[in-house]
């Protein structure tokens, strides 16, 4: 994630409060941490968001390791969708773990 963007992702995922369905995850390779990634639950669909991996652990299976688990953790707890938005670097990461475009999403970002 973009240092400009960490402050505001944060403090937005802060003020969403503890009791909702959000785990976190922190990917390490030889005990540094390298990648992170997100679920949140909501009407029987899993949402993994934020996957994350440092530009020296790329190539290495990490990105599609965070995504896996917050499916397979999100699927013992009985959900059978997962969704997820991606970036044009992360799709054939995301494509060879079974999923599929179903549409194109615009981003905005305004700054005050």
């Amino acid at each position: 994630m973009p240092d400009t963007s960490a402050r505001d992702f944060f403090e937005l995922i802060a003020g969403l409060g503890l009791d909702l369905p959000i785990r976190h995850y922190v990917g390490r390779l030889a005990g540094q941490p390298v990648a992170t990634s997100s679920f949140f639950l909501a009407a029987g669909v899993a949402g993994v968001q934020f996957v994350s991996t440092r530009p020296e652990a790329r190539g290495r299976g990490v990105a599609a390791a965070m995504a896996r688990a917050p499916l397979r953790e999100a699927q013992a707890l009985g959900y059978q969708a997962g969704i997820l938005q991606s970036s044009e670097m992360g799709y054939r990461v995301y494509e060879r773990l079974g999923f599929r475009r179903v549409s194109e999403v615009g981003n905005y970002f305004w700054k005050r």
